[in-house]
């Protein structure tokens, strides 16, 4: 799995799991508990817990039992209370950008290993943004590999391919597709990374 794509969907996750996980807990709850006090069937049991959480409707209480009512109420607060935090949640990660992040990481993933006969550029330092800064005005095919995190700050406005990676991993140029490279950039700031990914690629 690639290292951009992993962190967004780790982070992602944190957003949402817990709430989930809850959520989850809350239906096999109300299930077991509407299949206890209500003698119905698990189909049943699973149409009220829908109709409770989605607010769609409530069944009428009649001849409900003291410890029945208990258990309703206290299903619908916590069903209520735990959608609600989970719309939340999801408009907080839409308002916030990470969606919208994900996508467009996805769209450039996808443009990446569409890419052929076109160049790497391993490092983004003074030469290798000269470099960027000539193909983009050529409309040379290129992408960009850097390890500094702020280079996806700058590259990405631009809509210039990258990926950050250590440049001098095979996995990571591999994700370059640099099968179907046409050529490789050596503009690391470290001479020793450079003399490393040129001497250990062939084309």
């Amino acid at each position: 799995m690639k290292k951009e794509e992993l962190k967004y969907q780790i982070r992602f996750w944190r957003h949402f799991l817990v709430p989930m996980l809850v959520l989850l807990l809350l239906v096999g709850a109300g299930i077991l508990g509407f299949m206890v006090f209500e003698k119905i069937s698990f189909l049943q049991a699973l149409y009220l817990v829908a109709v409770t959480l989605t607010t769609v409707g409530m069944r009428p209480a009649e001849n409900a039992s003291s410890w029945a009512l208990l258990f309703d109420t206290v299903f619908v607060v916590a069903g209520v209370v735990m959608v609600v935090i989970l719309l939340g949640r999801a408009l907080e990660f839409v308002v916030s950008g990470e969606f919208v992040k994900m996508r467009r990481r996805r769209r450039m993933e996808k443009k990446i290993e569409s890419m052929k006969d076109h160049y790497i550029i391993c490092g983004f330092g003074r030469v290798g943004h000269q470099v960027a800064v000539e193909f983009k005005a050529a409309k040379i095919p290129f992408v960009v590999l850097d390890s500094k995190p702020e280079t996806a700050e700058e590259l990405e406005p631009q809509g210039i391919p990258y990926i950050v990676g250590d440049i001098t991993s095979d996995r990571t140029l591999l994700e370059a597709n640099i099968k179907k490279a046409k050529g490789l950039i050596a503009s690391a700031d470290s001479d020793t990374a450079n003399v490393f990914v040129v001497l250990s690629q062939e084309f």
